[in-house]
């Protein structure tokens, strides 16, 4: 006989209802909170709204597994009922004595649970707040219950509640502070994934790549130590003794950074030999190269993802290659002069490039 699902893609939830004792009892019980996640056990005053109805076997038995049946709801106002070896009452391991047990399985054989349904009360409480504690001390277990129906990467951020690892992965981000969350132009649960590059200290230029491929879906390459000329502001610029003329009065500007070797600059700006890093992102299908111009979706998070990694004191500049095989013939329309035109007469063998700087 063929095992469940032999030459078939089922479900994650018709292999639990099919084969129960093929999945440990917090798994379980996880996937069935997260099939109904309204109805999370432990957190409300009716056992019956909760997700599963949780039961424990008796018997002697050497239980090969953790969960023993599940049983399908039987209408829509009762929940699905999940038979597990543990924690039973009644037992080899129980608490109380073995007749305790041999009557409830005499009750069970004249289809009499009275007795049953009644240890079952505790039994799904007791098992239950064990699924909590696990919960609590493993807190990559914790599902995320949404504040309201709505679901989905549609749902704003600050409507959403995270769960414990979340707040974590986020503190390793450097968001850690209420304060600092929901700030940035894209979700903070983008970032999540990446949480362990922007832990590094200090950040490197790989790393930033990898965010992009792997966040983008698009290749990406970089070259560094391009360097950038960085502008003196006035009151830092060096200036001698001189008079300047208004229309009320003479006006003597005292003179400042004028020693000679070493605060006098000539000129109004200074060469920074690292202060500029290149990115090549391509080729780029048409459709992803529109995606990544100025008012573009991907480029609202480009440019975020860019500037919480790197910050903001160097300067970038991004360039974006189209692929040669997909530039479009020119023609009048909607093309964006300087962005998506081209005087193309002829298949392209080199691709185009289209550079973006960020500040």
């Amino acid at each position: 006989m063929t095992s469940f699902g032999w030459r078939e893609s089922p479900s994650i939830r018709q292999w639990l209802f099919t084969e129960p004792y093929r999945f440990e009892f917090i798994q379980a019980v996880r996937l069935l909170e997260q099939f109904t996640p309204s109805t999370p056990l432990a957190l409300g005053p009716d056992p019956s709204k909760e997700a599963v109805q949780l039961r424990s076997h008796v018997g002697f038995d050497f239980a090969p597994s953790e969960l023993r049946t599940f049983l399908p709801p039987q209408d829509s106002r009762h929940p699905p009922e999940l038979v597990v070896n543990l924690y039973s009452l009644a037992g080899g391991a129980s608490p109380l004595p073995d007749w305790v047990a041999e009557l409830l399985q005499a009750q069970a054989r004249n289809r009499d649970h009275a007795l049953r349904d009644f240890f079952d009360i505790f039994h799904h409480r007791l098992l239950s707040l064990l699924y909590r504690v696990h919960l609590h001390h493993r807190s990559w277990l914790e599902p995320i219950q949404p504040q309201n129906a709505q679901t989905g990467a549609d749902v704003p951020t600050t409507r959403r509640s995270r769960n414990k690892m979340s707040q974590y992965l986020l503190a390793f981000s450097g968001l850690g502070l209420q304060e600092l969350q929901n700030r940035l132009s894209i979700p903070d649960e983008e970032l999540l994934p990446y949480a362990g590059l922007f832990w590094q200290r200090p950040r490197s230029l790989v790393g930033l790549e990898r965010i992009l491929e792997h966040a983008l879906e698009i290749p990406v390459a970089s070259r560094s130590l391009l360097g950038s000329w960085n502008r003196i502001e006035p009151e830092d610029r060096t200036r001698l003794g001189v008079r300047c003329s208004s229309k009320r009065r003479s006006l003597p500007l005292r003179s400042r950074n004028n020693a000679l070797g070493r605060t006098l600059v000539l000129g109004t700006r200074t060469w920074n030999p690292q202060g500029r890093f290149d990115l090549i992102l391509g080729p780029l299908s048409f459709a992803e190269f529109q995606k990544l111009l100025p008012g573009g979706p991907t480029n609202r998070r480009l440019i975020a993802l860019v500037h919480f990694y790197a910050g903001d004191v160097l300067e970038v500049h991004t360039h974006l290659r189209l692929s040669a095989a997909d530039v479009p013939v020119s023609r009048l329309g909607r093309s964006r002069l300087g962005w998506t035109s081209w005087l193309k007469t002829r298949h392209l063998t080199q691709a185009p490039t289209v550079t973006l700087r960020h500040p």
